[in-house]
């Protein structure tokens, strides 16, 4: 989910159930947020939080076997 502020853009990362571990899909989903943060000249800080009371477990261990390691090019892979 994002939501934009006056200059701030809200990036949080809403897999509660998995404590927002991140798949690939929440991976593609961040770098398109960050895109947006990166080339809006409207937007001047990104803040990235989490939901249910989690920030981030890191990677999703459990969808690393169909899923691999969640790379975005130039970016590189969640921890």
């Amino acid at each position: 989910m994002t939501e934009p502020h006056t200059g701030v853009l809200l990036i949080t990362l809403n897999r509660p159930h998995v404590r927002n571990a991140i798949d690939r899909s929440l991976a593609q989903a961040t770098d398109v947020a960050l895109t947006r943060l990166e080339t809006d000249p409207r937007l001047a800080v990104g803040i990235l939080a989490g939901t249910g009371g989690h920030f981030c477990s890191g990677m999703d261990l459990k969808a690393f076997p169909t899923d691999g390691v969640p790379v975005v090019a130039d970016r590189g892979s969640p921890g």
